[in-house]
């Protein structure tokens, strides 16, 4: 699925008895800076406001913790890795997440650093194939959605097809 965070999100917060019979969902954030920084523009305070606004009930999984102790335990943790590429993020799950987080739901927000210089769109085609092919295989009972990557400081061109290559992936 992809996300679009330009549209509104309607839904009703769960009533006290639907939240007594409710487990907790594991989210797991993966993705570069915007997921990994400790600010309120980060991918993962987006997700924490939005579903606490929505009364849901869940944990955020991952191998590192925001720095905001203000928070509960269950909303620290992330996959987020500043800088990362799609081949640092192969490496990164198959160590750090393939068999040893458990999760019901991955937002995945990377391709963004793959596009900084002379970028080979082809080259990162074939490694976001790999890696999302990893994902689905090693957790085919997980919803993923795949983040469309904005244009920030990239070539429009590159993002272009960046964003097209997740659009089909997530098809």
């Amino acid at each position: 699925k992809l996300l679009n965070f330009t549209q509104p999100y309607t839904a009703k917060a769960p009533t006290a008895e639907q939240k007594a019979n409710m487990r907790r969902a594991k989210i797991l954030l993966m993705g570069d800076s915007w997921t990994q920084g400790g600010s309120a523009s980060t991918l993962g305070s987006f997700f924490y406001s939005a579903l606490t606004d929505l009364g849901g009930y869940f944990e955020l999984v991952g191998m590192n913790k925001y720095p905001t102790p203000e928070l509960d335990e269950h909303y620290i943790r992330h996959c987020g890795g500043g800088g990362w590429t799609v081949e640092k993020w192969q490496t990164a799950y198959n160590n750090n997440i393939k068999d040893k987080i458990d999760y019901d739901i991955a937002i995945i927000h990377i391709g963004l650093n793959d596009g900084y210089g002379d970028s080979d769109v082809e080259l990162y085609a074939q490694r976001y194939d790999k890696l999302m092919a990893d994902v689905f295989a090693d957790h085919p009972g997980a919803i993923v959605y795949l983040v469309s990557v904005h244009e920030g400081e990239l070539n429009p061109a590159y993002t272009a097809q960046l964003s097209e290559k997740v659009k089909l992936t997530a098809e």
